[in-house]
């Protein structure tokens, strides 16, 4: 009886680990915030918890570039900021294809969308002859049911910065002070859907 109940225990602790060790990934792949966050209550909450690292990192790289900007006293440190800013932003999505990002409708139309990922920070894409593949045909029909101050997830793929421009990636804002506080980045997009939730959400201020 005895080796019995020693094994019976032994596949008790077996199991145990096994549910351990299958929910440790899941957990470890848990997105922080890149900010303090208060109650879930409406879409926009939701869309904040749900951002995937790659994105919190992303925010967080042009939050240290505003403020090595703004903190710069000469052109030269203000230029560096921005260098500095494009390495950082690279590191933190070094594939151009991102899945899953979360963000507030800011502006929407039949051929274009920006979309507010944090204060101050935008994702959008452009509508005109040199960009007509900048949206995905199939997300065309998803554009029309949206409106602004709506909670979205989205997927897509930022655009190459030109040659000679700052950034990693391109911006549609040519000021550097507007490109360090304010930026806006041009992204094409593949694929864009609601948060669950009927009413807007509040776009942050």
């Amino acid at each position: 009886m005895l080796p019995l109940a020693i094994g019976t225990a032994l596949l008790v602790v077996l199991a145990a680990l096994v549910v351990f060790v299958a929910g440790g990934p899941e957990h470890a792949a848990s997105p922080l915030p890149a900010r303090p966050l208060g109650p879930a209550k409406t879409p926009a909450d939701r869309a904040a918890r749900a951002m995937p690292p790659g994105e919190q990192s992303f925010i967080a790289a042009i939050d240290r570039g505003k403020a090595a900007y703004e903190s710069g006293a000469t052109d030269a440190a203000r230029a560096a900021a921005r260098s500095d800013r494009a390495g950082e932003i690279c590191r933190a999505v070094p594939n151009p294809h991102i899945f899953a990002w979360s963000g507030i409708v800011e502006a929407v139309s039949p051929s274009f969308v920006s979309i507010e990922i944090a204060p101050n920070i935008r994702l959008a894409t452009r509508a005109g002859a040199e960009d007509s593949t900048a949206i995905d045909r199939y997300v065309l029909q998803s554009l029309s049911m949206l409106e602004p101050g709506q909670a979205v997830a989205f997927s897509g793929i930022f655009l190459p910065s030109r040659p000679g421009e700052a950034d990693c990636y391109r911006q549609a804002i040519p000021a550097p002070s507007d490109a360090m506080t304010a930026p806006v980045f041009m992204i094409g997009l593949y694929g864009i859907a609601a948060f669950k939730g009927t009413a807007p959400a509040e776009r942050s201020k």
